[in-house]
């Protein structure tokens, strides 16, 4: 992600110190050439993933990013900015997923209480009919609706609690980078 075109053109146009107490656009300090706006784009971003390095520790998993510059104020700033970036999209996605995930869980929440409700009234109509449950059959078969009422009660609990959950989640706002 660190590399990738969405982060890159994001970072390319901002203003960034240097060392003689100006700013510049990493644009402009990086000067690509090109006869359209497009390829010169294209190049500048060719150039950051030139002068960027990441690497991972394989027992901590902390994820290290590094940029090279002769200006060493700017590729403090620009690495800074890329890892703000890098924030700013990681929440992005995660806001994304909480949705998605709230959703289906609404969906599924109203699916169950109607399959509840439906099984809660073949059990009504099955006492209705049957006063006397005396006979196996009509035992198991109680028995049988009973569990069906007991299993959608459970899932809409668990569901609900899911619910909760997703909102919760939503609520964070914690960097997830640093």
């Amino acid at each position: 992600i660190l590399k990738s075109r969405k982060l890159l053109e994001r970072v390319l146009s901002k203003k960034y110190p240097v060392e003689d107490s100006s700013t510049v656009t990493l644009f402009n300090y990086l000067d690509p050439e090109g006869d359209s706006e497009e390829i010169r784009t294209d190049n500048a971003i060719r150039k950051l993933r030139k002068k960027t390095s990441t690497s991972v520790d394989p027992k901590t998993g902390i994820i290290s990013f590094a940029a090279v510059c002769k200006d060493p104020i700017l590729a403090s700033s620009f690495t800074n900015s890329c890892v703000d970036e890098l924030d700013v999209l990681t929440r992005s996605i995660r806001k994304e997923h909480t949705k998605h995930k709230n959703d289906f869980i609404k969906t599924r929440l109203i699916e169950t209480n109607q399959q509840l409700s439906d099984a809660e009234s073949k059990l009504l109509d099955f006492r209705k009919y049957n006063r006397q449950t005396d006979s196996p059959q009509l035992m198991l078969l109680e028995e049988r609706l009973n569990r069906s009422v007991n299993l959608y009660q459970r899932l809409q609990q668990e569901l609900m609690v899911q619910q909760e959950l997703v909102i919760i989640e939503n609520t964070k706002d914690v960097p997830l980078v640093v």
